[in-house]
């Protein structure tokens, strides 16, 4: 459970790769009823209307993914919503020749030689829309039993591409499930590059929102 662009697909790519569990890709609520024991589903915030969450807290396990740096999904949201605009994915070519084919890559920017623009209003408005959505859905959850809030940065070790998860976490979230720790790693990899000095053409202004949130 958690917003666009925080990690949610990778989490369920994770959970996906431990042999007793089962996580199905943003299907709708209505299918729980159907699943079997140890199966469940990527909900994004969208999905319910407010504080429907509620209504499954106590029949449910609840992994609450939440991506700290707002910053970062915020550009992250952006570069998606305007991929008519001919953005992409943020990647080196090789890297992006891995994952997509090569079909879509006039699509693609290259971060060694394509630079993008990205709106500084957008970035704003959506970096205090996302805070107060999260707040609300801490807010909401609290500290009930049946929830685990993990963080974006936790499970990338601070915006790295991860293939297996560490220990900790592993250990983390198996036992939160109820099931047999095992190893477990993600079959997907960060596309939107961080150091967005290399290919934001107005990155200078952009900066600036990013030094207030580090204040």
């Amino acid at each position: 459970y958690g917003y666009m662009r925080s990690g949610t697909t990778m989490l369920t790519t994770m959970l996906n790769s431990h042999p007793q569990l089962k996580c199905y890709a943003e299907e709708s609520v209505n299918v729980l009823p159907s699943l079997n024991n140890n199966e469940g589903i990527n909900v994004k915030y969208p999905h319910l209307k407010p504080g429907e969450i509620l209504n499954y807290l106590n029949n449910y396990k609840i992994i609450h993914l939440i991506r700290e740096n707002v910053f970062h999904t915020s550009i992250s949201n952006y570069i998606n919503d305007n991929k008519n605009e001919n953005l992409y994915y943020i990647t080196k070519q090789d890297k992006h020749d891995k994952q997509l084919p090569k079909a879509n890559r006039e699509s693609h920017k290259n971060i060694d030689t394509d630079k993008i623009y990205v709106d500084i209003n957008y970035v704003r408005n959506n970096m205090v829309y996302i805070h107060q959505l999260v707040q609300d859905q801490i807010n909401i959850l609290g500290s009930h039993p049946n929830v685990l809030t993990l963080t974006y940065e936790e499970l990338t070790e601070n915006n790295k591409d991860i293939k297996i998860l560490n220990s900790s976490l592993c250990n983390k979230i198996c036992n939160f499930l109820g099931v047999e720790v095992k190893d477990m790693y993600s079959t997907t990899m960060k596309v939107n590059n961080v150091n967005y000095e290399k290919y934001i053409s107005n990155w200078g202004d952009l900066s600036k929102l990013k030094q207030m949130l580090d204040e």
